[in-house]
């Protein structure tokens, strides 16, 4: 996994622009292969952590747990310290290819402009049947390529609308629809309660390290260079957990306001559904 890393990073130097559209393909193909395995990764060591956030926060509820040193409490802070210090591993590898993979779809696209423009001139010459089995082949590389490259993210919620002319099968097929939505954001909001959970004792452990760092900073004696770097990262890490604990709390305000509207749609639909099935 380090080594297949590496090699993205080695790529990233590469002139894709020369290559053919086959040929940055592949290089997406590869990129995006190692770009989900570090997301299934990082799935599973979410999941872990926050177990791991949430026995911490347990055994720091009163009566929960013991003295710090050699308690409970001690080993499940070192144990969510080593999960949290591979899920910063496992993004920032993510991130990298993420990267690569928005360069490498710059290139494609370029590079198939390129191709298919002297597609076009050759049909001028030859007629359109002489290059339409190429040019076919290129849109389907096209798609394939946002289909690799793309990321991945909850879809908003849709907004269902009522009609005052919906009859019965479209009322029917609309609460079908709210039901779906509403299950959705019910699963999303689970999900960002936990990542809420566990960004928030993430930050917890980042400013206990920044502290120890700081006054090892003090204390130090002669350079202090890589104690003011690991610093200036912890500092830096805090502030973008704290930006996507903000960004959380966004997200969260924002589908519980569409969880609201599909329940008040769901009770208009199940009402005026009732009206028309007693008319009949």
């Amino acid at each position: 996994m380090r080594l297949g890393l590496l090699l993205a990073l080695a790529l990233l130097g590469r002139t894709a622009v020369a290559a053919s559209p086959a040929e940055i393909e592949r290089d997406v193909a590869r990129a995006a292969g190692e770009r989900d395995t570090r997301r299934a990764e990082r799935q599973q060591v979410q999941a872990q952590a926050a177990a791991a956030a949430e026995r911490v926060a347990a055994l720091k509820r009163p009566g929960g747990g013991t003295d710090r040193a050699g308690s409970a409490l001690a080993r499940e802070l070192r144990e969510f310290d080593r999960l949290a210090a591979r899920l910063d591993t496992l993004e920032r590898e993510v991130a990298t290819f993420e990267q690569r993979l928005a360069r490498l779809r710059a290139a494609f696209e370029a590079a198939a402009d390129d191709e298919e423009g002297r597609l076009e001139e050759r049909a001028r010459r030859e007629g359109a049947a002489a290059v339409a089995p190429q040019i076919e082949a290129l849109r389907a590389a096209r798609r394939r390529i946002a289909g690799q490259a793309e990321t991945p993210g909850f879809r908003p919620p849709l907004d269902i609308g009522l009609s005052a002319l919906d009859g019965v099968a479209e009322l029917e097929a609309k609460l079908a629809l709210i039901d779906g939505e509403s299950a959705r954001i019910a699963e999303r909001l689970g999900e960002t309660r936990r990542e809420e959970t566990l960004l928030a004792t993430r930050m917890e452990a980042k400013r206990e390290w920044a502290r120890q760092l700081a006054a090892a900073r003090r204390d130090a004696a002669g350079s202090v260079d890589l104690l003011d770097r690991g610093y200036e990262e912890a500092q830096s890490a805090l502030r973008g957990l704290a930006a996507r604990i903000e960004a959380l709390a966004r997200e969260r305000s924002t589908l519980e306001e569409a969880e609201q509207r599909l329940r008040a749609r769901r009770t208009e639909a199940e009402g005026r559904l009732a009206e028309l099935r007693k008319g009949r």
